[in-house]
């Protein structure tokens, strides 16, 4: 068993003073039925359009506001829970992934929290969950094309000694990260 060690930087109390994480790290394994994240993704979706629960947009409007108190704007850069359960109303579905990805998806819909899924392999040093001083880079794609951006200063970024691996709490991954296979060792957040 692999240990992580993710940390959380005092800072983030003074956004959002009640904020607890949980990361799980996992060891891969062979997947028996590669259908099942696709099934629970299908299953959450379907369930969210045929009765969305009022709570779900409360919790959801509660990340907004944390957005907001950084700077973002959450009608752009929602929360990842919050733009899966928008695409999950408009669309019906959400797209499946890789049965890994589609299982934390089908959790954050299910339960409107933002679950990321993150390949231990790639980062140098630990996870950590801090505010950008902004000088910090953040590695992506644009138009097809690596890209590197540099993120906002403010801005709540998950890091590890190298750079950014996932902006705006988890809005988005980075490019080490962005559409693993679970081939390595996992921690989830």
């Amino acid at each position: 068993m692999f240990r992580v060690l993710p940390s959380i930087d005092p800072a983030i109390a003074s956004l959002a003073p009640g904020f607890r994480a949980l990361s799980i790290s996992v060891e891969p394994t062979r997947i028996v039925d590669p259908s099942v994240g696709a099934k629970a993704l299908v299953r959450t979706c379907q369930a969210l359009t045929a009765n969305d629960s009022g709570w779900k947009g409360t919790h959801l409007s509660a990340w907004a506001e944390l957005f907001r108190k950084f700077r973002a704007k959450p009608q752009r850069t929602p929360c990842s829970a919050d733009a899966l359960r928008k695409r999950a109303m408009r669309d019906g579905s959400v797209p499946s992934v890789n049965p890994v990805v589609d299982l934390y998806n089908a959790v954050s819909i299910e339960y409107a929290v933002p679950v990321g899924g993150e390949n231990f392999a790639a980062y140098i040093g630990m996870p950590r969950l801090v505010i950008a001083k902004g000088t910090e880079h953040f590695d992506t794609v644009k138009d097809g094309a690596p890209v590197h951006e540099m993120v906002d200063a403010g801005e709540v970024v998950w890091r590890d000694d190298h750079g950014v691996t996932c902006r705006r709490w988890n809005w988005r991954q980075g490019q080490n990260q962005a559409g693993f296979r679970c081939k390595t060792d996992v921690i989830y957040s």
